[in-house]
């Protein structure tokens, strides 16, 4: 309960992670101590969910160890130049068949 005291006081909806996939921030590890370690973060908005968990085995099963949670700002998108398909459509008046003058 404590270790997420701040996610509670943030009063931040967190139930978009359910529906996506998380972007892993480093490859999935198997630690020295034969623990497995997972981070990254959930790509949401107006804040991200980072995350880190670590896993141990236990009788053949994977038991949750350790989990981090952190909400931070979401980085504001850069203005993106035009893409490579703009370049390439065709003006309205090209595309438009001419009529035939009479």
């Amino acid at each position: 309960g404590i270790a997420f005291t701040e996610l509670r006081e943030q009063r931040l909806d967190l139930s978009p992670v359910l529906l996506l996939v998380p972007e892993l921030s480093e490859p999935p590890m198997i630690t020295s101590d034969g623990t497995l370690r997972l981070a990254g973060v959930f790509r949401t908005t107006p804040a991200q969910v980072a995350f880190v968990t670590v896993f141990r085995p236990v009788a053949g099963i994977w038991r949750l160890e350790a989990l981090s949670v952190q909400a931070r700002p979401a980085p504001i998108a850069a203005p993106v130049g035009l893409q490579p398909w703009l370049a390439q459509t065709v003006p309205a008046e090209a595309a438009m068949p001419r009529r035939k003058s009479q």
